[in-house]
């Protein structure tokens, strides 16, 4: 049985189960609904599972990169027929888990560019080519559904 001390008047300890206060008549506190909790974190969870399907299915193509790891940096080519106006990169995972770098420049059409590894981060943590060996790449376009590629 829970004991609590009455929230009208602080000066009894009383249980969750009867009506009243003994001292002041007030009812018990109210405790915390399980399936409303329940209820909450799972529409969290999907929020977060919708979040990322749409950052994986837009509708339109996925665009065609040619991706090459270097010792330092991630080279990518645009092998679409339109401008990229920018480049979201995540490595080793996906965007709520993987390094990011934003190339903030558009890339024409048959165009390569490099990344410097050191650029990609997560949170205040700089991805380390030391430590750690790139396993996947995901080139994100705004619009466009976003290509896995993976060395391992």
């Amino acid at each position: 049985m829970a004991l609590v001390k009455c929230p009208q008047c602080g000066q009894k300890i009383i249980s969750l189960k009867p009506s009243s206060c003994p001292s002041c008549g007030a009812p018990p506190p109210k405790r915390a609904n399980p399936l409303l909790i329940i209820g909450i974190i799972a529409f969290v969870v999907l929020l977060i599972v919708d979040g990322s399907q749409h950052f994986s299915s837009s509708g339109k193509p996925p665009v065609k990169a040619q991706v090459a790891v270097t010792g330092s940096a991630i080279v990518i080519k645009n092998l679409d027929d339109f401008t990229w106006p920018q480049i979201t990169l995540y490595l080793n995972g996906d965007p709520f888990d993987g390094c990011k770098a934003i190339y903030d420049r558009a890339v024409a059409p048959r165009e390569a560019i490099s990344i410097p590894l050191i650029e990609f981060a997560r949170g205040d943590r700089r991805f380390n080519p030391f430590e750690r060996k790139v396993t996947q790449v995901i080139v994100y376009v705004e619009g466009h559904d976003a290509p896995v590629v993976s060395f391992r």
